[in-house]
This record gives C-alpha cells, sequence and structure tokens, in this order.
C-alpha cells in the first residue's frame, strides 16, 4: 500500500512482487531499501525527515516489534516538528501520527 502511495505504482503490481519473494507476509526489514529502489530508482532513504522538506507522498518505516515494522506515507509535520502525521492506506487510509524519532527510514521518491 505505502509503495503505491508514493505515487509510481500499482498496488497490485508492487503486491504481485512483493508475493513472488518474499511471500504474502509483506517485505522483511533487510528489504526495504531493494524493494523500494526497484520501483523507485530515485529514491533517497534518511533516517529522519528533512526539515522543511514537504513529507507528502513520502514512504516512512518504523519499527513494530524487534523485527517487523509498519509503512505508511508521509503527510505533513506537525508545527512543532516533533511529528509527523502520516496516512495509513494499508488501514482504510487512517490518518496518524509518529514521533520523529520512531521512524526508522522515511523514504523520498
Amino acid at each position: 500500500h505505502a509503495l503505491a502511495g508514493m505515487g509510481g505504482v500499482s498496488f497490485g503490481r508492487a503486491r504481485a512482487y512483493i508475493d513472488s519473494i518474499y511471500g504474502a507476509n509483506g517485505v522483511p526489514a533487510y528489504a526495504m531499501d531493494s524493494v523500494i529502489s526497484h520501483f523507485y530508482p530515485n529514491a533517497r532513504r534518511y533516517d529522519s525527515p528533512i526539515p522543511g522538506r514537504p513529507v507528502n507522498n513520502t514512504l516512512i518505516w518504523f519499527h513494530t516489534s524487534d523485527s517487523t515494522g509498519h509503512a505508511v506515507n508521509g503527510w505533513r509535520f506537525d508545527p512543532s516538528g516533533n511529528y509527523l502525521f502520516y496516512i495509513d492506506k494499508q488501514n482504510n487510509n487512517d490518518i496518524n501520527f509518529i514521533e520523529v524519532k520512531r521512524v526508522s527510514s522515511i523514504y523520498y521518491p
């Protein structure tokens, strides 16, 4: 869902590619860079958002446990700069927020 949310690939195409390599459980943490660069060769990964740069359509990845994580799409910064609001397309386009310090990686398309 978050790959499609970056705006350059359909959900069906991304899902088929991921399923063919990793199965239905999603992309393992170690493979995030590889999968994103497959669809977005110009995307760049950062450990935290770039101050002043819009986060619209970015892919934000954060750990949900030691070995798993979740990918969502950036929407906007909180004015304080401590939080990112995101859209979770995997969960009914839910809008939520995360502390910037909890972001594991952010990919700018």
